[in-house]
């Protein structure tokens, strides 16, 4: 062989060996470095669940949605609930460190939608999300809106109900129907009341609740709707001055002083099998279902002249951003629609109503006894006027109200001093 093709054979083999280590160079980095090949967007979620059951599903649902979304991770962030979870997001989106999507309460919306502190969902973007309103029940969708636009999109809805002791009623020989009327339930728990011991004091109360302002508060609100009433003026600038708003809160005291309503104590002990009828939201459900407890649930009775009961909602929000990112911004519609469309399990778990009408018409839904008895009534369900300074409002009804059932004012003292706050509040807002 000459000289000059062994030197050619030489450049070939050389060409060679150069090709096969640059296509094992590229092979190791694919398989070394995966993010090149697949490009992961962070986003952040704040919620307010500090524990228990709504927590721990809550993450569970996040795990599952990143498992399916391998391209987005979630990193959720639990700040105290009430005023310290939105008074912290207040703060973060004026800073510009708000979060990518946030858990709202429907009451607290038209505040931070005032204050320009959430970002309007489009309709082209949610069209292209494949968000759309039909997907919803009515009411909570509604919640979610504001002057016809969209700011949120529901995770759940949560309404009062009430509870059954199951075991109570039938050893009392009761058939498990439940009071569809507040007369059937006053007259059958008067029957259930029972001073075992002879003491003065009862040990099983026949109709109960917590010794608790909201609890009140929610009742009382309830039966103003069933009245047809709202607890507005017309403008929108005070509390409606209709005597009947007095009149409804007068039917929760004297239930009580007639001995038909227990308000603490045992009347508060549902967990301990010690009262047969006991009004409270869904946020119990899993914990009463880890319990082990022999309960059922029905719909808020009807005291007034058609049914309606108190509701508030779950809904998630993307607070404002001075300089969005796109890819973030994607990847939180892309979490927020799964997150709406995949509750059953928030659902099962936490207890709190789907607001989807896929995740409702499911065999797995429909078999939740308790979860289905809330969800019954979805069609008349009440949510908080979309006022500023829902929130203070809510919490000037609790603290009044409490104080009328103690006994610490009248109904008439109590209820100017509902009338002055929310002169003050709604003033404020304007």
């Amino acid at each position: 062989m000459s000289v000059m093709n062994m030197a050619a054979q030489l450049a070939l083999c050389r060409h060679h060996a150069a090709k096969r280590l640059r296509v094992l160079a590229v092979l190791l980095a694919a398989l070394l470095i995966p993010n090149l090949a697949f490009a992961e967007t962070t986003i952040t979620v704040w919620h307010f669940f500090g524990g228990g059951v709504e927590l721990e599903t809550f993450l569970t649902l996040a795990d599952r949605f990143m498992k399916e979304h391998p391209d987005i991770q979630v990193e959720t962030v639990a700040v105290p609930w009430g005023d310290p979870y939105y008074e912290k997001l207040s703060v973060a989106v004026v800073a510009n460190s708000a979060p990518d999507v946030a858990l709202m309460h429907a009451t607290k919306i038209a505040e931070f939608i005032e204050g320009e502190f959430l970002r309007e969902l489009t309709p082209d973007e949610l069209n292209a999300a494949g968000i759309y309103a039909e997907d919803y029940f009515p009411v909570p969708w509604q919640a979610s809106t504001y002057d016809g636009k969209v700011y949120a999109i529901p995770f759940d809805i949560h309404p009062i109900g009430l509870y059954i002791n199951r075991q109570l009623l039938e050893e009392a020989g009761i058939a498990p129907t439940p009071p569809a009327t507040g007369e059937e339930l006053l007259e059958t728990a008067r029957f259930l009341n029972r001073d075992q011991d002879g003491d003065g004091m009862l040990d099983v109360a026949g109709f109960g609740i917590r010794d608790d302002g909201y609890t009140f508060y929610r009742m009382w609100y309830s039966i103003v709707h069933q009245f047809g009433l709202e607890i507005l003026d017309e403008a929108r600038t005070g509390l409606n001055p209709d005597p009947r708003l007095v009149e409804a809160f007068d039917t929760l005291v004297d239930a009580k002083n007639l001995g038909a309503l227990t308000v603490g104590g045992v009347g508060a002990d549902f967990i301990g099998g010690n009262v047969a009828f006991f009004v409270e939201g869904t946020w119990v459900i899993g914990d009463y279902n880890r319990y082990g407890l022999n309960y059922t649930a029905a719909p808020f009775p009807v005291f007034g002249e058609r049914p309606a009961t108190w509701t508030d909602s779950h809904l998630f929000v993307l607070p404002y951003q001075a300089h969005p990112d796109e890819e973030r911004l994607e990847a939180s519609k892309t979490f927020v629609k799964w997150m709406s469309h995949n509750n059953g399990i928030w659902s099962a778990a936490a207890g709190h109503v789907s607001p989807s009408r896929q995740v409702l018409q499911t065999a797995e839904f429909q078999a939740l006894e308790p979860q289905m008895a809330f969800a019954r009534q979805l069609d008349y369900v009440v949510f908080f006027p979309q006022v500023r300074g829902a929130w203070t409002l809510q919490g000037s009804l609790a603290a009044n109200l409490h104080r009328i059932m103690s006994g610490d004012v009248t109904n008439l003292q109590g209820f100017e001093n509902i009338k002055t706050e929310f002169a003050n509040v709604l003033t404020q807002a304007q």
